[in-house]
């Protein structure tokens, strides 16, 4: 039966909540939709490439707070056979929490960073390559 199997992660309204699509190759598609409360704030990371990769799979986020806290994203590289995921990067944030910087690894191996962006909670942030501030690796 998992050969037949396919499975995508998706946000069917928009609203944040990771929801399941499930495929089946004998029978009709299955909704797996996830309505729990969110107690926190997020945000989500759009990254546009200017390289080659323009939807910049397998870039790595770190999104750090006035208060040290650092949170680590992936951009996903691959995704299941003839299906594919949003490109945003979902990043929970506490309540009342303001960011200090986004740090970008892009896939080509340079890095860039964001400071005192203005953002507001469950809204699409797009970071778009050669904007950021450059970085050299550590």
């Amino acid at each position: 039966y998992a050969a037949f199997l396919q499975l995508a992660r998706t946000r069917l309204l928009t609203n944040l909540d990771a929801d399941l699509f499930v495929t089946h190759l004998v029978a009709p598609p299955g909704i797996l939709r996830n309505d729990s409360a969110w107690t926190n704030d997020s945000l989500r990371i759009q990254l546009v490439g200017a390289s080659a990769s323009r939807q910049a799979r397998g870039a790595r986020i770190v999104v750090t707070t006035t208060d040290g806290r650092r949170m680590v994203a992936h951009v996903p590289a691959g995704d299941s056979f003839q299906s594919s995921q949003d490109s945003r990067v979902l990043v929970a944030i506490p309540n009342d929490t303001v960011l200090s910087e986004i740090e970008v690894w892009w896939p080509e191996g340079t890095i860039e960073n964001w400071r005192e962006l203005t953002t507001q909670p469950s809204r699409t942030l797009r970071l778009t390559q050669g904007t950021g501030q450059p970085n050299a690796p550590e």
